[in-house]
């Protein structure tokens, strides 16, 4: 999805206020306040503000991916790699993560057992 540049007039602090008590504003005040970075998402119109505040803020590194298996990946990988993320998809997309996520938690605990 691509990212519309925001051809308005700079923002009050009126405008501010009103954004970080909106739901997208405290969804990105919460990711920032737990350290979580990495937001990889599946494009869906309902996050689209979200989308864009987190392009927009340089805290954060956050890209589309193609499917939900692909995110869930990227932040299994992270979180090995000892980093904090989220993955942002629209709520039918759950349905679709089931697999990869259940071949992570075969993962995930054969590899207990070889400590």
């Amino acid at each position: 999805m691509a990212v519309a540049e925001d051809k308005t007039s700079p923002k009050t602090s009126l405008e501010n206020s009103s954004q970080e008590k909106s739901w997208h504003g405290i969804v990105l005040q919460a990711l920032k306040r737990n350290d979580v970075s990495l937001v990889p998402y599946v494009p869906d119109r309902i996050l689209t503000t979200l989308i864009k505040n987190l392009h927009a803020d340089p805290f954060f590194t956050t890209f589309p991916t193609a499917r939900e298996e692909e995110a869930v990946g990227i932040v299994s990988g992270a979180w090995m790699g000892g980093m904090k993320s989220v993955v942002m998809m629209q709520s039918s997309g759950f349905a679709l993560i089931v697999n990869a996520l259940a071949r992570w938690l075969v993962w995930r605990v054969s590899r207990e057992g070889q400590s």
